[in-house]
C-alpha cells in the first residue's frame, strides 16, 4: 500500500521511538540498517512523519510515550488522553493532500474496539500468525542478532498493565508473575527490564509473550473486518486472490501479495530442549477460553483463536477458516 501514490502509509505510529525521534532517525532507520528480514524498501521507516518532527526538537507533534503501551487493552472507552486527536492529526495531514492514510500498527491489538468506536469510517485489516512461529522470530533476534527488544516489550506491557483485570487473570492462569520495573520514563524501564530478563528461560519468556498475543488475537477476531492469515498465505496459493479481493473491497485500495514470502524456521536445539511448547499450549487453551468468556466474545472466536495456536509453526492452515 505504501507504493500507493494516492496512500500515505505511516508506520507504527504508537512506537515509543517516536517519543525522541529527530531528523537523522527519520533518515538512517531503514529496512536494511538492522537484521529486520523485512522486504527492502527505499524510503526509511518513519519517512512520512517527517512534518511532525522539527528540524531543532525531537519527537513527532502530538505523540506522547504513553500511547505506546499505557491502556492496552482496555474497552471501547478506554485509552490514553490524546490519543484520537494524534492519529486524527495524522489522518487530517493525508486528506489534505487528497491521499488515504494507511497505518501499520502493531500496538492495537488490544485497542480494536476503541478504534472502531473512535474511527468508525476506517477500515481494520489485522495480520494473524501462529504464537510459536511468532516467538521464534523475537527469540532469534535476541539469540542471533543481540536484539532482545522482541522478547523485552511483552514483560513492559504487563507491568504497565499490571491493574487490567483481564491481563492480571490471564498471566495467573498462564503461570505468568509480571514483574516490577518501577515508574518513570519508559526507557528507564526498558533498561531495567533489559537486565531482569537477560538470563530468563525460554518458557517463561514464551509465557508472558501469549498473555500479549491471547489477549489482542480474541481483539483482533472480534473486531477485524479482514484477517489476513500469515500462515494461510504463505501455504495456500488459492488464499491469496480470495485476499487481495477482500482488501480492496474493505479499503477501495489494490494491493498485490504475489511477492510474499512467508519463512518458518525451525526451532533451535538449545530453546527446543527448554521449551516444552505442548505443555505451555496445553495450559493456554482453556486460558483462551476463560478469556473469551470474561469478555462475552462470540465462540467462533475462542475457536479460532485455538486453531492458530495449535499449528505450533508446523501444521499447515486449514485454509477454509482463513476468512474467519
Amino acid at each position: 500500500m505504501r507504493n500507493d501514490p494516492a496512500v500515505v502509509a505511516f508506520y507504527e505510529p504508537l512506537n515509543e521511538a517516536l517519543a525522541s525521534i529527530g531528523t537523522r532517525d527519520l533518515r538512517d532507520f531503514r529496512t536494511d540498517s538492522w537484521e529486520s528480514r523485512h522486504p527492502f524498501q527505499q524510503r526509511a521507516y518513519y519517512a512520512e512523519f517527517a512534518p511532525f518532527v522539527g528540524r531543532w526538537r525531537r519527537g513527532v507533534a502530538r505523540y506522547d510515550e504513553r500511547f505506546a503501551l499505557d491502556r492496552w487493552f482496555g474497552d471501547a472507552d478506554d485509552a490514553p488522553r490524546g490519543l484520537r486527536d494524534y492519529i486524527a492529526m495524522l489522518v487530517a495531514h493525508a486528506e489534505a493532500q487528497d491521499r488515504v492514510g494507511v497505518f501499520k500498527f502493531t500496538r492495537t491489538l488490544g485497542r480494536l474496539a476503541w478504534m472502531r468506536q473512535a474511527f468508525p469510517d476506517a477500515a481494520h485489516v489485522v495480520v494473524v500468525r501462529n504464537p510459536l512461529d511468532q516467538w521464534r522470530s523475537a527469540w532469534d533476534q535476541a539469540m542471533h542478532h543481540g536484539n532482545p527488544y522482541f522478547l523485552i516489550m511483552p514483560w513492559l506491557a504487563l507491568h504497565r498493565n499490571a491493574g487490567n483485570a483481564a491481563v492480571a487473570s490471564t498471566a495467573a492462569l498462564l503461570g505468568v508473575t509480571p514483574l516490577d520495573f518501577g515508574g518513570g520514563r519508559l526507557q528507564r524501564q526498558y533498561d531495567e527490564a533489559a537486565g531482569a530478563i537477560a538470563n530468563i528461560d525460554p518458557e517463561a519468556s514464551y509465557r508472558a509473550f501469549l498473555v500479549t498475543w491471547i489477549l489482542g488475537m480474541i481483539d483482533a477476531l472480534r473486531y477485524g473486518e479482514v484477517i489476513v492469515d500469515i500462515d494461510a498465505l504463505r501455504d495456500d496459493d488459492a488464499y491469496r486472490p480470495h485476499l487481495e479481493r477482500s482488501i480492496a473491497q474493505h479499503t477501495g485500495l489494490h494491493v498485490d501479495l504475489a511477492t510474499f514470502e512467508g519463512s518458518r524456521r525451525d526451532v533451535h536445539e538449545s530453546v527446543a530442549s527448554a521449551l516444552d511448547f505442548e505443555r505451555v499450549h496445553r495450559d493456554a487453551r482453556p486460558v483462551i477460553a476463560a478469556a473469551c468468556n470474561a469478555n462475552r466474545s462470540p465462540r467462533r472466536v475462542s475457536v479460532r483463536c485455538i486453531q492458530l495456536l495449535d499449528r505450533r509453526g508446523a501444521d499447515a492452515p486449514d485454509a477454509s477458516l482463513a476468512s474467519i
